[in-house]
């Protein structure tokens, strides 16, 4: 469990690290309403409420890790963070 939770936030961070690069490179707009105001702040905003929001669920997931729907939400989420990285990278393949 912990080294999906491992996959979970490195996805996240490098989340994070193209849409900032996309963003100055002028590829991409944020998708998501909420973070838009804190990209638009700068990076360090961004990150920070990135990590707000991402370390207490990961943290959450750890704690409930022996139950089996905690165990199937994980792999979902880590689903979706991988899937959002490849569609990052899909993104630069096509414009790039």
């Amino acid at each position: 469990m912990a080294a999906l939770l491992t996959v979970i936030l490195c996805c996240q961070l490098t989340d994070w690290a193209l849409t900032l690069d996309g963003i100055v490179c002028g590829l991409v707009t944020e998708a998501n309403p909420f973070m838009a105001p804190f990209v638009e702040a700068g990076p360090l905003p961004a990150l920070a409420v990135k990590l707000a929001l991402v370390l207490p669920i990961l943290a959450t997931l750890f704690l409930l890790r022996g139950h089996r729907l905690i165990r199937g939400t994980a792999w979902v989420v880590c689903g979706m963070s991988v899937g959002v990285v490849c569609w990052h990278v899909l993104g630069r393949i096509v414009f790039l």
